[in-house]
């Protein structure tokens, strides 16, 4: 059996402090393994373009387990 790569997603989470009501944005496509530094820059650029700010960042990776091709 094999682990592959099938897609990646990264969430930021925005907070309404008045409310609690928590706003997610997403961006799809992420590649796999994205260094946490970059991730890291695109919070730190997303931030000042949402209304509440970004409270917290999350990475969300789909795999597939796929069945090894016999040697």
């Amino acid at each position: 059996m094999e682990k592959v790569y099938k897609s990646g997603k990264l969430q930021f989470v925005a907070m309404d402090p008045e409310t609690e009501k928590k706003q997610t944005t997403s961006l799809n496509n992420l590649v796999e393994d994205a260094a946490a530094s970059d991730i890291v820059t695109v919070r730190d650029a997303l931030a000042p373009l949402l209304k509440h700010g970004v409270s917290s960042s999350h990475v969300q990776e789909n795999y597939e387990i796929v069945e090894s091709p016999e040697v």
